[in-house]
């Protein structure tokens, strides 16, 4: 197209006309750009296309020839169609995989060759020995950390754009319709992968993993033979949680409904939620401190890692108070999805908070349930909509790369488990679980993706299993080589406390003192569990449940007089005048406004009509769905 300009400007569209003819002023690709001229301009009177032998003054002096201009342009386009490549594929080629597992078979080698090739700069018209060569770069094309360096050579731009999109942290949103949500991702990524974490957050976050590997550790020597469907490979999923619900704290958000299926969950419960130790050891040991009390004070419950909780407690840079509530779970998988989104929904429409910003709702999942399950698609497309809208959830998947014992190429056709939220326009953000740094700030990359855009976003905490489906199964049976690389693995606790320590964040005795500390924590509560010294009256207390209640609560009265049914029907039955219905529709109306009026022949449909409209006038909100 620039060799049509160069011989004819008027062989090209106006718009083509004027960036061709800023660039041979030297302008770089985003200021060269101008809109389209609206129907009647006159084609840009800017300077004309220098002659064939002439040459374009440019703002420092010296002369570009024509073969000159003719590089810089093709560098340009070539350098656009690059950026775009790379940040469309690179999440294939990222450092996701602790275990590398892709890496050692035929399959993936083939895959990730194929891709190098196709992202490769020869594609894009470059040479090998363009690379040392300058490049045509603005910060919008790389992100507003780079703003203030004017000069790229081209080995420069690709090891950036790889260090951004090709770690162990990748994005996916290109998919992404809106420009302006791209533009903020763009620029908040190129800040992420520099930024560095203050000692404090670091500090905080290996005190979560210490904590949750602890009590790994100490189920695993008095529990031996129990089932607790432990986090371990996915331990960055503890401390990362914690960092979410800093974010929250710290960005308004005052309560949280969080629902996730049985693993790790006795972990989040212990280490984020703070339910007391006794009591899940006391579990563990099948000792109920209720079940001599009458029903329903007296909660027999679930199985120990299906068990809700609530609890109010400081987080956060700014130490602000935060109620977190996690559902009980149904042994039915992402089941507890929509039953999250409208507790979340029912609590932002009760504090008026018509913002949705002060209830948050975070949704955990397993790999092969959130790929799998239908109920997930149909939550995700109704996220948008006015009357379920929550102003986006939070969603987070420990990935294990396995579910049960099927892996992932034979149990989904796409790439990644997350794939469905390109239905919806989300923001993907795919993470090594052994990076619990950046597993942390990517959280709080989708907290404020959430509260700017109001929409869903899902972290993808690529990990493994370290057991099997549960702790008493035997996963070499089924998965030899990725379990024999597990089994030489260190936990993401042992690399990150490794870590600290080489970098003098924190000393070995301090180190130690910590992990006495969390031991003896254990011990004290073992006992206290063991010995059935459990303070009742306390539990019932945190659950908001009266000792002295009787066996059963008595009813309330839920009846409504018969003349505000009258007056309900009247509302709902009577159609008016102006209004004209079909004919089959009037005679049924009428026939239920007939019904009450003579107090016969009430049918289903009319008293759940005049029973959502006495919940309507007492100022509850209804909303139906489905059939």
């Amino acid at each position: 197209m620039f060799d049509r300009w160069a011989a004819d400007r008027n062989s090209v569209h106006k718009s083509w006309d004027a960036y061709f003819t800023n660039v041979t002023k030297n302008l770089d690709s985003y200021h060269a750009y101008q809109s389209p001229p609206t129907i009647g301009n006159s084609a840009p009177s800017a300077q004309a296309k220098p002659q064939a032998g002439q040459t374009a003054q440019v703002a420092s002096g010296q002369q570009l020839s024509n073969p000159e201009i003719r590089r810089q342009v093709l560098d340009s386009i070539a350098v656009q169609r690059l950026i775009y490549a790379l940040q469309v594929r690179s999440h294939e080629l990222a450092d996701l995989d602790p275990l590398r597992l892709g890496n050692d078979l035929q399959s993936g080698k083939v895959l990730r060759e194929s891709i190098q090739n196709d992202l490769h700069v020869t594609r894009y018209g470059f040479k090998e020995s363009d690379l040392s060569r300058q490049v045509p770069v603005t910060p919008k094309d790389i992100g507003s950390y780079y703003a203030e360096k004017p000069n790229w050579t081209l080995q420069e731009l690709l090891d950036t754009l790889k260090r951004m999109y090709q770690g162990k942290v990748a994005f996916e949103f290109a998919h992404i319709s809106d420009g302006r949500e791209r533009n903020w991702i763009r620029d908040r990524v190129s800040h992420l992968v520099n930024e560095k974490v203050p000692k404090e957050v670091r500090m905080r976050t290996l005190n979560r993993l210490l904590k949750s590997e602890i009590l790994t550790e100490f189920q695993k020597t008095k529990f031996n033979t129990a089932k607790r469907f432990g986090i371990e490979g996915c331990d960055s999923f503890i401390s990362g949680l914690g960092s979410l619900f800093d974010r929250a704290a710290d960005t308004g958000v005052d309560m949280v409904h969080f629902g996730m299926a049985h693993r790790g969950r006795i972990n989040t419960l212990a280490v984020i939620m703070d339910k007391p130790r006794e009591e899940i050891f006391a579990e563990f040991m099948d000792y109920n401190p209720t079940e001599n009390l009458p029903l329903p004070v007296a909660f027999y419950g679930d199985v120990k890692y299906h068990k809700g909780h609530t609890t109010t407690k400081a987080f956060g840079l700014k130490e602000r108070m935060l109620t977190i509530s996690i559902l009980n779970n149904p042994s039915h998988l992402e089941a507890v999805n929509p039953v999250v989104v409208g507790r979340v929904r029912a609590g932002q429409d009760k504090i008026g908070d018509s913002e949705r910003k002060r209830v948050l709702g975070v949704l955990i999942h397993g790999d092969a349930a959130y790929a799998g399950q239908g109920v997930v698609y149909e939550l995700l497309q109704m996220s948008g909509l006015d009357d379920y809208s929550v102003g986006g959830t939070v969603h987070v998947v420990i990935n294990n790369q396995i579910g049960f014992t099927t892996v992932p190429r034979a149990g989904r056709s796409g790439v990644h488990c997350t794939d469905i939220h390109k239905a919806i326009d989300s923001l993907i953000i795919h993470v090594n679980a052994d990076e619990p740094d950046l597993v942390g700030l990517v959280m709080d990359l989708a907290v404020d993706y959430r509260n700017k855009f109001g929409k869903d976003v899902v972290v993808d905490l690529v990990g493994y299993r370290r057991m099997g489906h549960n702790e008493l199964d035997q996963p070499d049976f089924t998965q030899p080589i990725m379990y024999q690389k597990i089994r030489n693995h260190p936990t993401t606790f042992k690399i990150y406390s490794e870590k600290l320590l080489a970098e003098g964040v924190i000393t070995n005795e301090e180190l130690n003192q910590f992990i006495e500390a969390a031991n003896k924590e254990l011990e004290d509560a073992y006992e206290i569990a063991r010995q059935n010294r459990i303070e009742r009256d306390k539990i019932l207390e945190r659950k908001g449940i009266s000792t002295s209640m009787p066996d059963q609560e008595p009813g309330r009265n839920t009846s409504v007089p018969l003349i505000k049914l009258k007056e309900i029907a009247s509302k709902i039955f009577r159609l008016p005048a102006e209004f004209d219905a079909h004919p089959q529709i009037r005679k049924i109306i009428e026939a239920r406004m007939t019904s009450i009026e003579e107090g016969k022949g009430i049918d289903w449909a009319t008293a759940e009509s005049l029973a959502w409209g006495s919940l309507l006038l007492e100022s509850y909100k209804v909303r139906l769905s489905g059939e």
